[in-house]
């Protein structure tokens, strides 16, 4: 059975005046969309520049891809597959992201010897 993940796409390099319609208008062709999520600044309520669009079927996202790179309002767009983390933020949440946990900085130590 194939997971929600693989049904939803990312939607990257989106102008901040893009609507749930105008993704609507973009994508129906492709198939039926289930959800349409584009993420706000919390603070200002501005859109963040990408959304998530899900599918009925992975089949149906595949080739939503083939809009990869199009222009929309001045922009080319990038479309790929949502990965977990991407799923994350498709639920109101930033996606998380590590820096690994022993990358502390540590100074050097010198020898005060001559």
């Amino acid at each position: 059975m194939n997971s929600p993940q693989q049904h939803t796409i990312f939607i990257g390099n989106l102008p901040f005046s893009t609507t749930k319609m105008d993704l609507q208008a973009l994508f129906e062709s492709f198939g039926s969309i289930t959800n349409i999520h584009i993420p706000v600044n919390k603070e200002t309520g501005q859109a963040r520049g990408f959304a998530f669009v899900s599918f009925e079927s992975a089949e149906q996202a595949e080739a939503a891809l083939s809009v990869n790179g199009q222009d929309i309002k001045g922009r080319a767009i990038k479309v790929h597959l949502a990965h977990n983390n991407s799923q994350e933020g498709a639920q109101g949440e930033a996606p998380r992201r590590s820096f690994g946990s022993n990358n502390r900085f540590e100074p050097r130590r010198f020898n005060n010897q001559q």
